[in-house]
């Protein structure tokens, strides 16, 4: 049996030595302590405890029991049986716990690995099949402490994302992506070697399902810095080899009077960071990342070095290369349909919603075009264009003129247009009232009276059944 006094640990002079931990936490590695065994949490829960971010999802590795001693040791806690024979994992609540175990890959698809679990295994063994050195970090809430068989505390100090180990590393190729999105996410550069083993990996990509590939693409968008994740993807030849829509916006030039900052990626890069910096969500973000894509075949070069990209946004242009985009994802809990939709609308509109903050002394124009818009715009919001209009203005580092968000969502608001779209006043109960029998001619009226209602000449349901009684005298 392991002999946990024997562990190696290597902690840095500013890492705290002892990691606050919940007393529940405690109690079953005490537990698991107490019937001869080791419980150590791992995985990321350490590594963000010891940057001071938040984190809730704790995994605790057991070391030295087998399935019947864990399960007496744990059954006072509420253990469930396991989850998954082959992975010997059981649960605690929202908590994993998980027999010493260790991976061995059997085929090119994702799931093709062999899982051994034993109680002889060691926290040294195990940690290799970890992906980079600051996951592979352990913790011992009965000891208060670290355990690091691989510099990962060095690492997090440096800031840098290492391999443990190449050989078990290149097994599982999702890896690469969660290089990316970590970067993203954690702020943190790729030691040079480690890229190098993730180009190696590329061939392996194409075996990866739409769903793993679509949360690690999700996790950049919605990180603090998805510039990083995505300029990894750009240096590993990712996007040239996979996503040829996003690719083609590297290197195409912009317009230098208006875009000073350089080509269309780099635009769109500083449009994300920025999106990330006003906690807009995905489809905001996942809307700015193309916000543009129509950009690279509508360039046109002009005289005196200027640019142009005529229609740009238009669905005509943007929407084939969106939805060939999208067509690579499917992201788990999501209406896709809905959020391609959404996406498309988005683009189309996004210079739209820029150029009306020139209307904005205009009631009459801004309000109609307000209420049309979050028509047109469904299933996605006005708040959501307002908030790519921000992203791709901020963006925007040369000439433009002032773009007033702030004062478009108070005059959406005041038009109860902001997050849904205005309700029609003149309804069928109204024309089955006034006589008419459901048929044919009921949407004809009906579309009509909307119209109206959008245009601002029929502002209540009042006036609404006054224009019907007006304009079909006959009902």
């Amino acid at each position: 049996m392991m002999n946990p006094e024997n562990i190696r640990t290597n902690q840095t002079e500013n890492m705290p030595k002892e990691i606050e931990t919940p007393e529940k936490i405690i109690n079953v590695c005490q537990a698991v302590k107490d019937a001869g065994g080791q419980a150590l949490i791992v995985g990321g829960w350490v590594r963000d405890k010891l940057l001071g971010l938040d984190s809730k999802d704790i995994d605790l590795e057991i070391f030295g029991l087998g399935k019947s001693k864990l399960e007496e040791a744990l059954k006072k806690f509420g253990l469930t049986k396991e989850v998954g024979k082959t992975f010997g994992v059981y649960k605690i609540g929202d908590i994993d716990v998980a027999l010493a175990r260790l991976e061995t890959k059997t085929g090119e698809k994702h799931t093709d690995f062999e899982v051994k679990t034993s109680p002889a295994f060691t926290p040294e063994q195990t940690s290799r099949r970890r992906d980079f050195t600051v996951n592979a970090l352990m913790y011992d809430p009965v000891r208060s402490e670290v355990l690091d068989f691989h510099n990962g505390l060095a690492d997090l100090d440096k800031k840098i994302l290492r391999v443990v180990d190449e050989k078990t590393f290149i097994e599982d190729p999702l890896r690469v992506y969660r290089l990316a999105s970590l970067s993203s996410r954690l702020g943190f550069e790729v030691e040079p070697k480690t890229q190098a083993t993730c180009q190696q990996m590329m061939p392996e990509l194409k075996h990866l399902p739409k769903e793993r590939v679509s949360e690690e693409w999700k996790k950049i968008l919605l990180s603090p810095n998805p510039s990083k994740g995505l300029k990894i993807l750009e240096k590993l030849g990712i996007l040239k080899q996979y996503f040829p829509e996003i690719d083609q916006m590297i290197g195409a030039k912009q317009d230098p009077i208006y875009h000073p900052e350089g080509d269309v990626w780099t635009h769109t890069l500083l449009a994300l960071d920025y999106s990330a910096s006003q906690k807009n969500k995905f489809t905001v973000r996942l809307a700015t990342l193309l916000h543009d894509i129509g950009k690279p075949s509508q360039t046109e070069h002009k005289e005196d070095n200027r640019i142009s990209h005529y229609k740009h946004e238009s669905k005509e242009v943007a929407e084939p290369f969106i939805e060939q985009f999208l067509r690579r994802f499917s992201f788990n809990g999501i209406d896709n349909t809905k959020l391609r939709q959404a996406v498309v609308n988005l683009v189309a509109d996004h210079m739209t919603i820029i150029r009306l903050t020139k209307n904005l002394d205009d009631n009459q124009i801004i309000d109609r075009s307000l209420r049309r818009l979050s028509v047109r715009l469904s299933p996605a919001t006005l708040e959501q264009l307002i908030q790519l209009g921000q992203n791709d203005h901020t963006a925007t580092q040369g000439e433009k003129d002032e773009f007033k968000g702030e004062l478009l969502i108070e005059r959406a608001q005041k038009l109860a247009v902001l997050d849904n779209q205005p309700k029609p006043y003149l309804t069928g109960k109204d024309l089955i009232g006034a006589g008419l029998t459901p048929g044919p001619e009921f949407g004809k009226i009906l579309g009509e009276a909307y119209e109206q209602q959008l245009d601002g000449k029929i502002s209540d349901h009042s006036e609404a059944l006054q224009w019907f009684q007006k304009s079909y005298p006959q009902s």
